[in-house]
């Protein structure tokens, strides 16, 4: 028996919703912000990079992006198409994909890339606004950073240790079988890797907590040295094998950052609710 898990996680939360809304008119606008129009094709492109439970819920937050991308040109932050390309990287990377794979990944899913990277500057927009205009009025105690420690004990010692593996990404299923058919009798991992994986990079370092918990489950349940059976995602089939468990130091600034992100959070809310107040926002979507 093949297990299966999704390593690229959820994609799209609310697409089918957002589908069936855009079926007659693609580029309906659904609503403006200081005059500028959001329509139903970039809101459908964009949902797989917000938490959405309804197309409602997804257009507020992306309305609250619009307004902070808008008052962070005004104080000059400005988003290239290399911040862009990095975030792309780094999000590839957090699901075990090549940059190629994880786009691939996308387009079998209905997604314009074009508009999805313009969802990845509202990203970056709001990460740098925030960090610009909160951050400097943040401020973490040593005992904020105890209270902490003893109330997340179990998931610190999780968050703060690091897998070091080796993955064989394979195209079909009937590859994937007589790879690991082969490594069951004896090849040696990396010569399989060589001569097959689509990926040809021999370790990656992944924080524990970066994995889906299956995934945590099925690594950590591995000796060193040892391999997992055939997992999927994607359409592409993947074979890991457990180098090594590592220890990462660096905790108390780890927990600082979580601490500062949610101060950052609560003031960015705060403030998007004022800002509001004084915009001119016109919403469509019904």
């Amino acid at each position: 028996m093949i297990k299966k898990e999704l390593l690229f996680g959820a994609l799209i939360v609310i697409l089918f919703s957002l589908n069936a809304l855009s079926a007659k008119l693609i580029d309906k606008i659904v609503a403006t912000v200081n005059g500028e129009p959001i329509t139903l094709y970039e809101l459908k492109n964009i949902s797989p990079l917000y938490k959405a439970k309804t197309p409602k819920a997804l257009l507020n937050m992306v309305i609250d992006d619009y307004l902070i991308e808008q008052y962070a040109r005004n104080v000059g932050i400005r988003v290239s198409e290399e911040d862009v390309e990095k975030y792309l990287e780094n999000m590839a990377r957090r699901n075990n994909m090549s940059v190629d794979e994880f786009l691939n990944r996308l387009k079998e899913s209905g997604i314009d890339i074009e508009e999805y990277k313009r969802g990845i500057k509202l990203q970056l927009y709001r990460y740098l606004f925030a960090r610009r205009v909160f951050l400097p009025t943040i401020s973490i105690s040593q005992k904020d950073i105890e209270n902490y420690k003893k109330l997340h004990k179990n998931m610190l010692k999780s968050y703060n240790r690091a897998v070091v593996l080796s993955i064989i990404s394979l195209p079909d299923l009937k590859t994937a079988q007589m790879v690991y058919s082969k490594l069951k009798s004896g090849a040696d991992f990396y010569e399989m890797l060589k001569k097959y994986s689509l990926n040809k990079n021999p370790r990656r370092e992944i924080p524990i907590m970066a994995l889906n918990p299956y995934l945590q489950k099925k690594i950590l349940s591995l000796k060193k040295g040892e391999f997992t059976n055939i997992l999927e995602a994607g359409g592409k089939f993947y074979i890991v094998k457990l180098i090594d468990i590592k220890q990462e130091g660096g905790a108390k600034e780890r927990i600082r950052f979580i601490l500062a992100e949610k101060q950052i959070e609560a003031k960015l809310k705060s403030w998007l609710k004022m800002v509001r107040a004084r915009s001119d926002i016109e919403i469509y979507l019904k």
